[in-house]
């Protein structure tokens, strides 16, 4: 049976998450021997992932775009005065609800990551990667490839959920409350110098809400691709064949997937 493509929000296989959550995976999926309400399962999942991750996608998107829009004007006219003392900073329309937005489906997509387990292990976590780790530890040692791996994703992980936690359930303490702050210009010598828009938890250094959305968004998808892969290596391990990573730049412009199936100890470029 031919692999469907749904067209999703105007987006078809060139862009990189459709591609990477659609026809990828169905290609990966194929030569296993996975009970069929499994597989269906896995791509459904997949399908929520890929509807997450595009949210997260467009909200970045558009706060790039406004962040960019407001440079270009600040270095084409300068700020507007408003008086002999004071002058206008321009700032980003909405951005505490679209930092929230980003946020929720940035949880989102974590829960359909963490999903992944119960077609594939028969084990329910939700978003709860510490019991995932300690449970994968538990079945194949401290030391293992796949252990170390998603320990080590683990740190953004818990960032993104605690900072998705403290606006759902705010509290003042440490960590308890997220601090949204918009476009920061300063004058100094004539020169303006602006700080990006950022985000942090009470007690927190500040970071980029820019960079941190377009690093969410790849870390994310690159998670549930690892988990997925690592996952058929480790149940089917008398599978002819193994997933490899194809280097960015050669990949196809069309449907930019990440991973190709080769034969085991074929050379992969050969």
């Amino acid at each position: 049976m031919p692999t469907k493509v749904m067209k999703v929000l105007g987006k078809g296989t060139t862009n990189h998450i459709v591609a990477r959550t659609t026809v990828q995976i169905s290609e990966l999926l194929t030569p296993y021997p996975i009970p069929e309400t499994d597989r269906q399962r896995i791509l459904s999942i997949f399908a929520s992932l890929m509807r997450r991750l595009l949210r997260m996608q467009e909200i970045g998107a558009s706060l790039n775009n406004d962040y960019d829009r407001i440079r270009a004007l600040v270095r084409e006219r300068g700020l507007n005065k408003l008086g002999e003392e004071s002058v206008e900073i321009p700032q980003i329309i909405e951005l505490e609800a679209k930092a929230e937005g980003y946020l929720q489906a940035a949880k989102l997509a974590l829960i359909d990551c963490g999903s992944l387990f119960e077609p594939l292990y028969g084990q329910t976590f939700d978003y709860r990667f510490d019991k995932i780790v300690s449970w994968l530890t538990q079945e194949m040692g401290e030391s293992h490839e796949f252990v170390e791996h998603l320990r080590k994703h683990h740190k953004w992980i818990k960032q993104t959920i605690d900072m998705r936690n403290a606006l759902e359930h705010p509290k003042d303490k440490p960590g308890g409350r997220l601090i949204i702050r918009n476009i920061d210009i300063q004058i100094k010598e004539s020169a303006l110098l602006g700080t990006d828009p950022s985000w942090c938890l009470i007690g927190e250094e500040p970071s980029s809400i820019i960079r941190d959305t377009r690093v969410l968004l790849e870390n994310t998808l690159r998670l549930s691709e690892e988990i997925l892969v690592s996952s058929l290596e480790l149940l089917y391990p008398a599978t002819a064949i193994v997933a490899v990573e194809i280097p960015e730049n050669a990949r196809d412009p069309n449907t930019p997937v990440r991973f190709r199936l080769i034969p085991k100890g074929k050379f992969p470029g050969a």
